[in-house]
């Protein structure tokens, strides 16, 4: 797979804080596959856990992570694409990002062309 474009997509638009901030990363290959994560900084986790500790009634400190999470040291672009490139060298990118939209199938490829 070869990576064609990087999204990252932040609540606030720009950037945000690098030492506590969090993005949605996707990743679009050359294929058409578009790939998702959520990139957190270890402060962003903790601020979401004390936050989930305030409103539940029994003050019980935990956190269900329902998307793919890395977890990184800052939030920076290059930081992130660095981690992509490194995941995708090491074969671990698909284990680690979740497919949103896949290639279309060779039966409806076929059927555009008509």
């Amino acid at each position: 797979m070869l990576i064609k474009r990087i999204w990252i997509d932040t609540m606030e638009g720009d950037m945000p804080d690098p030492d506590t901030g969090d993005a949605d990363v996707m990743i679009e290959m050359e294929n058409g596959e578009v790939w998702t994560a959520h990139f957190v900084t270890v402060p962003y986790l903790q601020q979401q856990l004390e936050l989930s500790m305030a409103v539940m009634p029994h003050k019980i400190g935990f956190m269900a992570l329902d998307t793919p999470h890395v977890i990184i040291q800052r939030l920076e672009k290059d930081v992130i694409e660095d981690v992509v490139y490194e995941l995708m060298g090491s074969g671990t990118f698909e284990s680690v990002f979740d497919l949103v939209i896949d290639t279309p199938s060779i039966s409806e490829q076929e059927d555009e062309e008509i």
